[in-house]
């Protein structure tokens, strides 16, 4: 796995920058069928996706980004 993934495992507050908005989150690794349905459905959407998971024998982990409110 890259380095930032190693990163958000050891402290999984993260801050977000969207345009000229920024907000912390936190990230949490997905498992089981929550994260093969976002990860096929990111595959759907942009194929190469597909082609990174068919090039590695490894699982390439999915992170999702829970905005933390009153940030």
């Amino acid at each position: 796995n890259p380095l930032w993934f190693n990163n958000l495992l050891a402290d999984s507050e993260v801050t977000l920058e969207v345009g000229a908005e920024s907000f912390k989150a936190n990230a949490a690794v997905l498992t089981g069928e929550e994260r093969d349905g976002l990860y096929t459905r990111q595959a759907e959407l942009y194929p190469q996706f597909a082609e990174y998971q068919q090039n590695t024998t490894r699982q390439i982990p999915v992170v999702a980004l829970n905005r933390k409110h009153g940030n």
